[in-house]
């Protein structure tokens, strides 16, 4: 039975579902005819064979018979020598005895043989007959735990309903940011803990590990980047954990973690005569289709369709160059 098992699968099997009991049925009636044919087909393989060994043992009786009888007919002379008539009658007799079977006995003995082959054609009539009989009611009987196993993965798929369209968020994010020029470099799904942790200051909080959905390093810049694929009802819900927040608490990380690392000669290109660069991530939220209409400080809110404008056109006081976007690349991607 089909299970989704990858992103593609699940949008498919959502897509699929209400067009899938009418498609299984379908499948169900195409594979009892499979199944009909194929016993029909064993049948008469069986019949042939069955009706081949047959006449092979029909044609063994009669050759059999007339050897003996022929054979008999050798002693219609009886020998006059006391001894020879002895070796005569004994012989005789076998053969006599050899003619009684072959005529009584031989062909009920010699079709035991085919006892198991008789038994394949009755039971492959028998589920040849049924089949033939009830493909409605075959049909139904298979049809139902598939349905009823197409309605559990449904439940799970509704349960699970905000790790999917997280998903789904993402891999569109993904989908677009293939997009972007090869002067650009994305990581995805990046994640790094600190030893000691980080501290920020204007929450008081301790960060001691970040998970970022994407990370975009390019001549304009370094892009924080987390997808929300979430209803009008989930961006009002207050409960849930303000995805502003959430990047922004990376971004500071990030900051800290790579600014750190120019200090420690780790990212030697962003070594300045004047100084050393710094590095300023900016944040990103991107909503697939609901974007709040507010600002945020320090986060650009964006709709998937914004994007690849913004991070293409943004500006910063001095561009990177290729060799400061492959060596940060690179130094990430080690992590």
């Amino acid at each position: 039975m089909y299970q989704p098992a990858t992103l593609e699968d699940i949008i498919a099997f959502k897509n699929n579902f209400p067009n899938a009991p009418s498609q299984i049925k379908e499948d169900n009636k195409a594979e009892i005819l499979r199944e009909i044919e194929y016993l029909n087909n064993k049948l008469t393989e069986l019949s042939t064979d069955y009706n081949k060994k047959l006449k092979d043992i029909r044609e063994l009786l009669i050759k059999e018979k007339n050897d003996v009888e022929s054979k008999i007919n050798t002693y219609s002379v009886k020998p006059n020598n006391i001894f020879t008539r002895i070796n005569y009658w004994l012989k005789l007799k076998v053969l006599l005895s050899r003619k009684d079977f072959l005529n009584n006995h031989f062909y009920e003995e010699k079709k035991r043989s085919l006892e198991r082959l008789e038994k394949d054609i009755v039971l492959t009539k028998q589920s040849l007959d049924y089949k033939e009989q009830n493909i409605d009611k075959l049909i139904q009987e298979r049809l139902e735990p598939k349905i009823e196993r197409l309605n559990t993965i449904k439940s799970l798929l509704l349960k699970n309903n905000i790790l999917y369209e997280g998903a789904i968020g993402e891999q569109k994010v993904l989908d677009e940011l293939k997009k972007l020029p090869d002067s650009f470099s994305v990581i995805n799904d990046f994640q790094k803990n600190f030893r000691g942790g980080i501290y920020q200051k204007k929450t008081n909080d301790w960060i001691y590990s970040i998970q970022i959905d994407h990370i975009i390093i390019g001549p304009t810049g370094v892009f924080v980047i987390e997808t929300k694929n979430w209803s009008q009802s989930s961006i009002d819900n207050e409960s849930l954990f303000s995805p502003v927040k959430q990047v922004s608490r990376a971004s500071h990380a990030l900051y800290c973690y790579l600014n750190d690392a120019i200090k420690n000669s780790y990212l030697s290109s962003f070594e300045h005569h004047w100084g050393l660069r710094q590095i300023s991530p900016s944040s990103i939220v991107v909503t697939i289709y609901h974007t709040p209409q507010q600002e945020f400080q320090y986060v650009k809110i964006l709709s998937l369709k914004d994007l690849l404008w913004y991070i293409t056109s943004h500006k910063e006081k001095e561009a990177f160059s290729e060799s400061q976007v492959n060596e940060l690349t690179k130094f990430l991607l080690k992590e």
